[in-house]
């Protein structure tokens, strides 16, 4: 592995851009908001001696000469710096980034193909739709309240299991966030009554749960096979309230939300 990926927290920190093209342009557009302070010096202005407090350097100036003084003030500097289409005048690059804030993929192919880097990336914009956004955050809230709470680390995996396997992604996607958000708030219930039932089959159900519970209440043996069959049916449901779509489309559905 030629580079190490990391993500680094700019916010408030100098950074400075060389150039006054479009690179140029994109590349402070980037850094501002990400929270960086920046500087952009125009090709014919920088002189050396200008990169000194800068946190990170981005030459875009198109420049082999400028390119040349950047480099070496920024390495005498131990400042981190990209030179734009100049790998070997590089401490980092940038990689190709699918954005569903605060949700980011990064992808490189550590600069051998950014062709093939943007070709990924719109192959994953494609599957990973604008719901995995409010998704990602829903998921971060769940977290901090858990951590809160002092719940233990295993138990916060098992939540966040039946997050990622549950219907709250398509609820998201069909833009009902009030529901998403109360299904989640069901889901992250620690422990094997989460969902209001027993086991994962109650966890992904709650209404058929509360059913089988109601027919066992009766006690006598037509209405115990009854909820021998609720129990059965419950592994493929997707229970919608005042859903009357059918059938049909509740397996669609519970196809879409695994």
């Amino acid at each position: 592995m030629r580079y190490y990926p990391v993500f680094l927290d700019l916010a408030g920190q100098p950074c400075i851009v060389v150039g006054d093209g479009k690179f140029a342009i994109e590349k402070a557009a980037g850094l501002r908001e990400a929270g960086a302070l920046v500087r952009v010096i125009a090709s014919r202005d920088y002189k050396p001696g200008d990169l000194h407090g800068a946190r990170l350097v981005v030459d875009a100036s198109e420049d082999p000469e400028i390119n040349g003084q950047t480099w070496e003030e920024a390495e005498e500097a131990s400042i981190l710096i990209n030179v734009v289409d100049r790998p070997a005048q590089c401490r980092f690059i940038a990689p190709a980034i699918v954005r569903r804030d605060p949700l980011l993929i990064a992808i490189s192919t550590s600069g051998e193909s950014p062709f093939l880097a943007s070709a990924l990336r719109a192959r994953l914009e494609r599957w990973l739709g604008s719901e995995w956004g409010p998704f990602t955050a829903l998921v971060g809230r769940i977290r901090r309240q858990l951590r809160e709470r002092g719940v233990p680390i295993a138990e916060q995996t098992k939540v966040y299991r039946r997050l990622i396997s549950s219907d709250v992604l398509r609820l998201l996607r069909s833009g009902h966030a009030d529901q998403a958000a109360a299904r989640a708030a069901i889901l992250a219930r620690p422990g094997p009554r989460a969902a209001g039932g027993r086991g994962p089959r109650a966890a992904r159900c709650p209404h058929l749960a509360r059913n089988a519970r109601a027919v066992r209440s009766t006690g006598d043996s037509r209405t115990g096979r009854k909820a021998g069959r609720l129990r059965k049916r419950g592994a493929g449901c997707d229970h919608r309230p005042n859903d009357r779509a059918g059938s049909r489309g509740s397996r669609r559905g519970a196809a879409e939300g695994r």
